[in-house]
């Protein structure tokens, strides 16, 4: 059985249309609903085009008519009615005037936004942006991502045969005396280590001393540090003797649902979790769907499983 026809479909027109307004539905219009087309502004004179749902409305304000059923009267009738009355909208804590309606019953494309406004929903391709959300990113908050700042005294190496004998009381040679600080695998700075147990920082590392440097270059870009992300489907912890026995062929079973329970790490930080999802160009993906919120604040050691 197929792994991309067991996951549920990821359309990318969908998720972009979503994304413009976090916290709008992706909603599909029924066929033979009376949309009518709206002119919206609110008090910072934003202005907006929506359409909304006539008949539901009226519904939602307990209006009736003695004699005739809302569905037949006219809809030229009804917006030229409601444009008198003065309608206003109440989406995201603002209140959106009507400035004209369209007496003419929309077709609207087959996916557009629903927004839970009051008295009744409306529907839009785009949205103003609210001028505080601009400042507000949903992204990862890049100033928290862990890196562990290392001081590096030096290194030696050793093979696993040798490893196995070390014991309490032992001593490692420091073969390749050399004191640097790192972030991650890359070495920023050189170092002096003091007998007061403080590290002094020193010159910038270099790798290759001789080579010349202009001045004007610059001698390192943060911006460049490498975020290593896993997406992990199921993760545990394993012996030697348990590694040993994976081989070619074997079987390592899974939980239930573990498509559904994804887990993304951060330099081996639990960012989020998502669910694992086939794009339509068959490629694989994970749809996050909780964010750690335990990043903030406790960025320390590593809990990578």
């Amino acid at each position: 059985m197929s792994l991309r026809r067991h996951l549920r479909k990821h359309c990318e027109d969908q998720q972009q249309l979503h994304n413009r307004l976090p916290g709008s539905e992706v909603s599909h219009p029924a066929p033979d609903v009376r949309y009518l087309p709206l002119s919206l502004r609110n008090e910072n004179d934003d202005r907006a085009q929506a359409w909304f749902d006539v008949d539901a409305w009226l519904r939602q304000m307990n209006l009736h008519l003695p004699a005739i059923p809302w569905k037949e009267v006219p809809v030229d009738y009804l917006a030229s009615w409601l444009a008198r009355l003065g309608l206003n909208f109440y989406f995201a804590s603002t209140v959106w005037s009507v400035e004209a309606i369209t007496p003419a019953v929309a077709e609207l494309p087959p996916t557009v936004l629903m927004l839970h406004a009051d008295p009744c929903p409306l529907w839009c391709l785009e949205w103003p942006e609210d001028p505080l959300e601009r400042y507000c990113s949903p992204g990862i908050p890049t100033w928290l991502i862990p890196y562990p700042l290392q001081c590096s005294l030096g290194s030696s190496r050793l093979s696993l045969s040798q490893l196995m004998d070390v014991a309490p009381g032992d001593l490692l040679l420091i073969k390749r005396p050399e004191a640097y600080l790192t972030v991650g695998a890359r070495r920023i700075y050189r170092v002096s280590y003091t007998l007061n147990q403080e590290v002094v920082v020193e010159e910038q590392y270099v790798e290759h001393e001789e080579e010349f440097r202009d001045e004007d270059e610059t001698l390192y870009e943060w911006a460049s540090l490498p975020v290593d992300i896993e997406f992990v489907l199921d993760g545990g912890r394993v012996t030697l003797v348990e590694l040993e026995d994976i081989r070619p062929g074997a079987a390592l079973p899974l939980p239930q649902d573990a498509e559904k329970n994804m887990k993304i790490y951060l330099n081996k930080k639990l960012f989020a979790r998502g669910e694992l999802v086939a794009l339509e160009n068959g490629a694989l993906a994970v749809e996050m769907n909780h964010v750690n919120a335990g990043l903030i604040g406790n960025m320390g050691a590593s809990d990578a499983e």
